[in-house]
C-alpha cells in the first residue's frame, strides 16, 4: 500500500458528533472526501442537513441523525441505527461541545452540569457505545479536546475542566481499548474561525491581542482541521494511540 493510500477511508463508517458546527462540518466533509460514509450528529436538524447536502453535492456519502450526546438512551439508539443501516462504526469523532463564558464566581451548577454533560459525558457515552459494538477490524476514536485543556483561559472554567477530562479520558481509553483494536487519540484545536470564538475575533483590540499569542499570527479556516482528522482516522496513524495533537499555530508551545 502506498503512503497516500494509507490515508484513504473507503468503505468505513464514520460518526461525527457536533457535525453541523464549524469544525464538525469541516471534519465530516474531509472524512467523506477521503472515502468514508459519514453520519453527522447533533441537536439541530437544519444545520445537519446542510452539512449532508454539501457532502453529497461533492459526490460524497453522508446521512444525519438528531441526537443528544449527553442522553444515554439517545446515544444507544444512534449506534443501533447506524449499525442497522450501514454497519458498525469504524471511526468516531467526539466533537460535540458547548462553552459558557462567565466569571468563575458566577458559574451556576446548572451551567457547569450542562457543559460537562455534553463535553465530557457525551464523549464517554459515544465511546462506550462504539466499544460495545461487535467489530472484526480496527477502529479509531478521535476526541476533540482544546488548548484550554493545557493553558488557563479566563472565564472558561467549566469548558476548560471538560476538555481536561477529555484529554485524560483519551489516554485511559487508549490503554484499555488497545486489545480490542481501537485506537483513541485527541485533537486539541486552538482558535479557528468558528462561532465559539466569534465574539473575540469580532473586536479589533481583542483579536490583535489574541494574534500576539499565536506564533503563526493567524486564525485558520475550519477546513484546515480536515487533514489532521483524516490522518487520525486512517491507517496512516496505525501505530498512534493515546496521543494529543495540538493544532493551534504554536499557542501551547510557549
Amino acid at each position: 500500500m502506498s503512503v497516500l493510500d494509507q490515508f484513504r477511508l473507503d468503505g468505513r463508517v464514520a460518526v461525527v458528533t457536533g457535525g453541523g458546527g464549524g469544525l464538525g462540518s469541516a471534519t465530516a466533509e474531509a472524512l467523506a472526501e477521503a472515502g468514508a460514509r459519514v453520519i453527522v450528529v447533533g441537536r439541530s436538524q437544519d444545520v445537519l442537513v446542510k452539512t449532508v447536502d454539501r457532502i453529497t453535492g461533492a459526490a460524497g456519502m453522508a446521512d444525519h441523525r438528531v441526537t443528544d450526546v449527553s442522553d444515554e438512551a439517545d446515544v444507544g439508539d444512534l449506534f443501533d441505527w447506524v449499525e442497522h443501516e450501514y454497519g458498525p462504526v469504524d471511526v468516531l469523532v467526539n466533537n460535540a461541545a458547548v462553552a459558557d463564558e462567565a466569571a468563575f464566581v458566577d458559574v451556576t451548577v446548572a451551567d457547569w452540569d450542562r457543559v460537562l454533560n455534553i463535553n465530557a459525558r457525551g464523549v464517554f457515552l459515544a465511546s462506550r457505545a462504539l466499544a460495545r459494538q461487535e467489530h472484526s477490524g480496527t477502529r479509531s476514536i478521535i476526541n476533540v479536546s482544546s488548548l484550554a485543556a493545557s493553558v488557563g483561559v479566563k472565564n472558561q472554567a467549566a469548558y476548560s475542566a471538560s476538555k481536561g477530562a477529555v484529554t485524560s479520558l483519551t489516554r485511559a481509553l487508549a490503554i484499555e481499548l488497545a486489545a480490542s483494536s481501537i485506537r483513541v487519540n485527541a485533537l486539541a484545536p486552538g482558535y479557528f474561525h468558528t462561532d465559539m470564538p466569534a465574539q473575540v475575533l469580532a473586536h479589533e483590540r481583542a483579536r490583535d491581542a489574541l494574534l500576539r499569542r499565536i506564533p503563526q499570527r493567524r486564525v485558520p479556516d475550519p477546513r484546515e482541521i480536515g487533514p489532521s482528522m483524516v490522518y487520525l482516522a486512517s491507517d496512516a496513524s496505525a501505530f498512534m494511540t493515546g496521543s494529543t495533537i495540538h493544532l493551534d499555530g504554536g499557542y501551547t508551545a510557549q
